[in-house]
């Protein structure tokens, strides 16, 4: 081995005999060949699949950035919406207040609007009773009206125009009535008929006073008389 011939692998095929090397290496070269093309289309392959790749990492990072657009797009909508329901709870609670305002108002009108129905009620009951004959019951209707009456009708000058106008009426039917019935010896009816004057707070009562203290005294109740008398006196 020391000092031997060194074998290689071409010194090895040339001792073959040439046809046999010849073919040797052509079926080497073929799978060489073979070998190399399926190394091509291997790369190639691997180039188309890192093309798509690319294209698919491409399109994806388009999408990220299409779903980056459509987010902020949703977050700024979501605000929209939420200033628009938040718009609407405001005017809400506005038109709630409103409304509850409304129907204090209108609970008030129709409470002002039933003492001045009332009052024409009362009014026209008045003018009923006294066409009827019934002037008692004509003044104490009055003075249900007087003293129950609201600032509302206070405030309202055709019903204290009429008031006023029919008070006066009332008192003068009532003593002229008194005054028949004084005449007739009825001095109880005439007494009633004069109180019930005087109760309708005559602008000038002394008159009233005295007739009706000549009545109360032909009753027999001088006291009563004489508080009437004082009242004459020192009005």
């Amino acid at each position: 081995m020391g000092g031997g011939r060194i074998i290689t692998l071409r010194s090895l095929c040339d001792s073959f005999p040439s046809p046999y090397r010849d073919n040797m290496f052509r079926e080497r070269e073929i799978r060489l060949r073979a070998e190399r093309a399926d190394l091509e289309d291997t790369i190639e392959s691997l180039r188309a699949q890192d093309e798509r790749s690319n294209e698919r990492i491409a399109d994806l990072e388009k999408a990220i950035q299409e779903l980056r657009i459509q987010l902020v797009t949703s977050q700024q909508e979501r605000a929209h919406v939420n200033e628009i329901i938040g718009n609407s709870n405001s005017k809400t609670t506005h038109l709630e207040k409103t409304i509850r305002e409304l129907r204090t108002e209108l609970s008030d009108f129709q409470q002002r609007a039933n003492g001045l129905l009332h009052a024409h009620e009362q009014k026209h009951q008045c003018e009923t009773l006294y066409a009827a004959g019934h002037v008692h019951d004509a003044a104490q209707t009055l003075l249900e009206i007087t003293n129950t009456m609201t600032s509302e009708v206070r405030a309202n000058r055709l019903i204290m125009d009429w008031l006023a106008e029919f008070t006066t009426g009332c008192i003068s039917t009532l003593e002229t009535t008194g005054d028949r019935r004084s005449n007739a010896e009825k001095h109880e009816e005439a007494l009633t008929s004069y109180s019930t004057a005087l109760s309708l707070t005559p602008s000038n009562p002394n008159t009233l006073l005295l007739k009706w203290a000549s009545q109360v005294l032909i009753r027999g109740s001088a006291n009563e008389a004489l508080c009437a008398a004082y009242k004459v006196c020192f009005a």
